[in-house]
């Protein structure tokens, strides 16, 4: 008797434990905000499929929502590969989780979102799409302005530079409604590169230069912001420069170079290199260009696709120092490398 009540006792506590286990798992898998490294994340998400999948009877709404938080950290770390599968079996084994419009939307907006990181471009603007009807009914600022920059990042992708810049323009509509700096800043930069592809400049200039003051008054100013100013005033560096004006250009490129070096990051210091050896030839600093062509050659070195715009740059060098065979030699070259890209 006594060894019989010895039993139960046990196989309650390891019962109490496998469930404690999947409770903690299940929690710190769907915790918000949480401050853990997205790897460690996935780690609880594992732990907690594994105990989910082996109750009896399952849990199939945990399940499709452990599985679909599991996506959602591989997103954020651009671990593309399988998303799409993966949400397509919640689809077709949990229809009543995606049934429920706010998972209904999430669905369709993360498929979006790693169709369009995967160049499935056609399937990813359906689901921005559909999503985006979603954000409508339910009234969603936020929803409506992330799809109709997605809708505009996708037409972007397609080089239907015209047709991208009227969602961006809604988008941003928007996006001032519930007023993140961050997010309005993101699709200033958007409409800036929008107008850079169609080579209006002026345009370019002034949405790279709205989003960089947006940018600025972004609290607390984190890597990941810190990121975002890089990149702006390298997009800035590129238009000044695009547009001769290259004192302007070489101190936005600077600031960029100071800013990756406080985040130790390398960034395209290739393309900086160039744009700013540029900006001092055109600039008539003949020996500070040639410091930075060096600099971008000894980086253009490293890598195993060599930069045509760095080769042109310096055929433009070579030729305004008179140096004619080396300035033919350098835009072959340059040719060379752009029709092979």
């Amino acid at each position: 008797m006594n060894h019989q009540i010895a039993l139960f006792t046990l196989l309650f506590a390891v019962m109490l434990v496998s469930n404690v286990s999947e409770s903690s798992d299940y929690f710190e898998c769907h915790q918000k905000d949480s401050q853990k490294e997205a790897r460690q994340i996935r780690e609880h998400c594992d732990r907690a499929l594994t105990i989910l999948n082996n109750e009896s009877p399952q849990d199939n709404f945990k399940i499709a929502n452990t599985l679909f938080r599991q996506n959602h950290i591989a997103y954020r770390q651009q671990d593309y590969a399988g998303i799409t599968d993966q949400l397509s079996l919640i689809k077709t084994n949990y229809p009543d989780f995606t049934n429920q419009i706010e998972n209904n939307y999430q669905w369709l907006y993360l498929m979006a979102n790693t169709q369009m990181r995967t160049a499935d471009y056609q399937n990813a603007l359906s689901n921005y799409q559909a999503a985006l009807k979603i954000g409508k009914n339910l009234n969603n600022n936020q929803y409506i302005a992330y799809n109709l920059n997605g809708i505009g990042i996708v037409y972007s992708k397609q080089k239907n530079y015209k047709t991208a810049l009227p969602f961006f323009r809604e988008s941003l509509i928007y996006k001032h409604k519930f007023g993140q700096p961050e997010e309005i800043a993101n699709t200033l930069s958007s409409i800036g590169n929008t107008y850079n592809s169609l080579e209006d400049y002026r345009s370019a200039l002034e949405y790279y230069l709205k989003a960089r003051d947006m940018y600025q008054k972004h609290k607390p100013v984190t890597p990941t912001l810190k990121h975002h100013l890089a990149h702006i005033e390298e997009n800035i560096g590129v238009t000044y420069n695009r547009l001769q004006q290259y004192p302007l250009s070489i101190e936005s490129f600077e600031r960029s170079l100071k800013i990756t070096d406080e985040l130790q990051e390398k960034g395209n210091q290739t393309k900086i290199f160039t744009y700013l050896a540029s900006s001092f030839l055109g600039n008539n600093q003949k020996e500070k260009a040639w410091t930075y062509y060096l600099k971008a050659l000894n980086e253009d070195n490293k890598s195993d696709k060599k930069n045509a715009f760095l080769w042109y740059e310096l055929a433009k060098y070579y030729f305004q120092d008179l140096q004619l065979e080396l300035a033919k030699e350098y835009v072959t070259e340059s040719l060379t490398l752009a029709l092979t890209d």
